[in-house]
């Protein structure tokens, strides 16, 4: 079996590849990448559905629980799939961060 290996570069069409020079487009996946896609739409949290405008929404107005919060919580009671459901098949915590970070 093949080891796949992700690629989080925004200019590049690729999201997976492997020694083999298999490659997997943007085009070949059924779930729009958020490290590859600016739409305010795209989920950054595909486990619990934080689109990066539900993020926006709930950090300008002060929500609570908030999104770092929510997706913590449901990572404890091991409600996460990020493995299986996240494109870059690890947790989402640390791109939420970053988003939510580069927010005005």
């Amino acid at each position: 079996m093949e080891n796949h290996y992700f690629c989080a570069t925004k200019d590049c069409h690729i999201v997976y590849f492997d020694t083999s020079n298999k490659k997997y487009l943007l085009s070949d996946l059924k779930v729009a990448v958020h490290q590859k896609d600016d739409a305010l739409s795209t989920q950054i949290c595909y486990c619990f559905d934080w689109t990066k405008e539900k993020i926006k929404y709930s950090i300008e107005n002060e929500l609570t629980p908030n999104p770092l919060e929510e997706i913590r919580a449901n990572i404890k009671e091991n409600r996460c799939g990020c493995e299986v459901n996240n494109p870059q098949g690890s947790c989402c915590l640390g791109n939420v961060t970053k988003y939510i970070k580069s927010l005005p």
